[in-house]
């Protein structure tokens, strides 16, 4: 199964500062939210696919974070994920502190029967800084979010069309990513696509 790698393609809700610094792929480029007691909650649209891509198998959400250089360690509440605007599950696998500086990576897999096509996704953080002594004060930075999903391409069919007065024999398309055009059935045997 080939994989896509969709990254932040756009800040959809909430605030942080400096959010383009977490779209795209993992560069090292944080938002600015450490040394302070800023909590914030944000989605990010991901980068779509084409209608006719269907998610399949398992999918792995990541993404990375850091603490600011202060000693409190803040935390990652919840991870949402949305599609077309409708909450579709919160990984309990991708909360708890932030203690590193460096970066530090939280990931979860789930099962591509979650999704339906791999468009207008939207995943939601919810952080919480951490006040005090000014020493302490420490809020979440964000350099990425990442689904790595296993996806195939999804095969129209017409097994009949009306000419204006009959039902004649279809045939068999797939969607090239701006038309239909004429395909084989195909079947995933592990290691290629054959003929079926």
């Amino acid at each position: 199964m080939p994989i896509a790698n969709l990254y932040a393609a756009s800040l959809a809700t909430g605030s942080l500062s400096t959010p383009n610094n977490a779209l795209g792929a993992p560069n090292g480029t944080y938002t600015t939210d450490g040394n302070g007691t800023n909590s914030w909650i944000a989605g990010f649209n991901l980068d779509p696919l084409a209608d006719n891509i269907r998610a399949v198998g398992t999918q792995t959400l990541s993404f990375r974070v850091r603490k600011g250089s202060n000693n409190g360690n803040p935390s990652i509440n919840t991870v949402t994920l949305f599609q077309n605007g409708v909450a579709l599950t919160t990984f309990a696998a991708l909360t708890g502190n932030v203690t590193s500086t460096a970066g530090q990576i939280f990931n979860t897999t789930f099962d591509g029967s979650l999704l339906s096509g791999l468009n207008n996704l939207v995943v939601e953080i919810n952080t919480s800084g951490v006040g005090g002594r000014k020493s302490d004060r420490n809020g979440v930075e964000l350099d990425y979010i990442q689904l790595a999903a296993n996806y195939e391409e999804v095969l129209g069919t017409t097994i009949s069309a009306w000419n204006g007065s009959a039902f004649v024999a279809g045939v068999l398309q797939r969607w090239n990513g701006s038309a239909w055009v004429s395909a084989s059935a195909t079947r995933w045997n592990g290691s290629a696509w054959v003929a079926t």
